[in-house]
């Protein structure tokens, strides 16, 4: 009877144990916003009221562009818009009145803990000579949910430099752009903008044979053995301009990741065209109470993560 007892208690001591280890397993896990109070996401009414108005026509401006697929979805881990009006300029040191503007709107991209922001500034390859001494300064936004899976699922790319899901998005970014490896370089930049595997791999594996000639010949290189896929945008992108695109081998046919992307980036820009066409414009609510209400989860906390099913079947 005792050893039946001891028996007993040792195999409850023994999933006890195992139930121990699997909940702190669970949570060591990264864990992200499950969601803010709709006040608390793009905290705006307690700001000035022309920072409010700024960054309302720098959301409006977002949401129109490839921003759209890092903010819904999480399509792209990261977005950098170039220079589209509201999201990016050119300054010329020692004026910095522009850049400290556009800094100052960083702090009201906050929604719970799923968005980063940061105003990133192109240093190694500017000032160029027809940009008149001036540097290009753009908008930073992670959708730090995507940001994580990415760099953890590609840790051969990412963990070489002590990248992990915690990392600083920002160093991440520069790191992709500045790394003096060509291969890493194009893979880490091409995982972060959102592009598919086979993609990224295969522009990864030319990258050296292009980095030897001149940017003519790389763009008569590109037009000869590549195809450009550009996912749409509610408005077009600016000439020169990244936008959401990338390059595949001029012979293949499109792989099945790549329709995949296509109909799920189709899905959030006709749901975003419906929920524009309701919200702005004069007497509407306004651009907002789109995103709040998108963002919604039904019960008055809104997060990034309550988009991320949009667009999957």
């Amino acid at each position: 009877m005792v050893g039946i007892k001891y028996s007993l208690r040792r195999r409850t001591f023994h999933r006890l144990c195992r139930f121990s280890v699997l909940c702190a397993c669970v949570m060591s896990l990264p864990v992200w916003s499950a969601g803010v109070r709709r006040a608390e996401c793009f905290p705006v009414e307690t700001s000035a009221p022309e920072l409010r108005e700024r960054f309302e026509a720098q959301m409006l401006a977002a949401l129109d562009s490839e921003y759209l697929y890092t903010l819904i979805g999480g399509l792209k881990p990261m977005t950098d818009g170039g220079l589209r009006a509201h999201i990016g300029l050119m300054y010329r040191y020692p004026d910095l009145g522009g850049l400290r503007e556009l800094q100052a709107l960083t702090k009201l991209w906050s929604c719970g803990e799923d968005l980063y922001t940061d105003v990133v500034v192109s240093w190694m390859d500017s000032p160029r000579p027809q940009d008149g001494g001036k540097r290009r300064a753009t908008l930073l936004l992670v959708n730090r949910p995507a940001f994580g899976r990415v760099v953890d699922r590609k840790q051969d790319v990412f963990g070489p430099y002590g990248f992990t899901a915690a990392s600083n998005p920002s160093v991440v970014y520069y790191a992709a752009w500045n790394s003096r490896n060509n291969m890493d370089r194009n893979r880490m930049q091409g995982y972060l903008y959102g592009f598919p595997d086979h993609a990224v791999e295969w522009y990864a594996s030319v990258g050296p044979e292009l980095s030897r000639m001149s940017q003519p010949e790389v763009i008569e290189w590109l037009k000869k053995n590549s195809r450009e896929i550009s996912i749409p945008l509610f408005e077009s992108p600016l000439p020169g301009a990244y936008a959401f695109r990338y390059s595949v081998p001029q012979t293949t046919e499109p792989a099945k990741e790549d329709v995949q992307l296509q109909a799920r980036a189709d899905a959030i820009l006709n749901e975003y065209r419906a929920r524009r066409a309701r919200y702005i414009g004069p007497g509407k609510p306004g651009i907002l109470a789109l995103i709040r209400d998108w963002y919604d989860d039904g019960s008055g906390h809104c997060s990034p993560a309550n988009t991320m099913q949009v667009g999957l079947r």
